[in-house]
Order: structure tokens, then C-alpha cells, then sequence
């Protein structure tokens, strides 16, 4: 299984009121995205845990097909999480610079 990355706390450079905002507003929807499907892909972690002690007598064993399905949900979270770092790191380095000026 994959290591999962945790998300990086919200600070970056401030450059005038509007833009500031705008950051927060995108950064906070990328930290929703990230909770919205942590919660959903433990539902579903759950939900196949049930599924695997209630498995009928003969049923195909598909506990490598879930740990993959599982391993997917780590995956995208990293991907979230990484997409944070990324938008801090152009706010710090591209968008303070070419907005000095603000």
C-alpha cells in the first residue's frame, strides 16, 4: 500500500486582499476535496470489509482486487495532497513575483 501524504497547512505569500482571498478559496477547495474523499473511500473500505466477512461459500476471492481498489483511493489522495503543495509552491513563486507590483 502506498504511503499516504497528509496535506500541507494553508500559508502562502500575501499579495493584495483579492487575490489572498482567491487563494484561500481555492486552496480550501482542494482541502475539501481531499476530506470529502477520504471520508468516502473509508465508507467504502468499510463497506468491503462487510462485504468480505458476509463473502457466500464459493465466491471468487477477490481480497487482491480490493487492496488494488484501496490502493487507487491512496493514490488520488497523494495526488490531492501534492496538487496543494504545488499550487503553494506558484502562489510563493510565480504569483508573488509577477504581482510585486500589487
Amino acid at each position: 500500500m502506498p504511503k499516504k501524504i497528509r496535506l500541507v497547512k494553508t500559508k502562502f505569500t500575501s499579495i493584495n486582499e483579492q487575490i489572498d482571498k482567491e487563494h484561500q478559496d481555492i486552496l480550501d477547495a482542494v482541502d475539501n476535496l481531499y476530506k470529502v474523499c477520504k471520508i468516502h473511500w473509508k465508507t467504502e473500505k468499510d463497506l468491503f470489509k462487510q462485504g468480505l466477512r458476509e463473502m457466500p461459500i464459493g465466491h471468487d476471492d477477490v481480497k487482491d482486487i480490493i487492496k488494488e481498489h484501496q490502493e487507487h483511493h491512496v493514490c488520488c489522495l497523494n495526488k490531492i495532497a501534492t496538487m496543494k503543495k504545488d499550487i503553494i509552491k506558484h502562489i510563493n513563486t510565480e504569483d508573488a513575483e509577477h504581482f510585486h507590483w500589487l
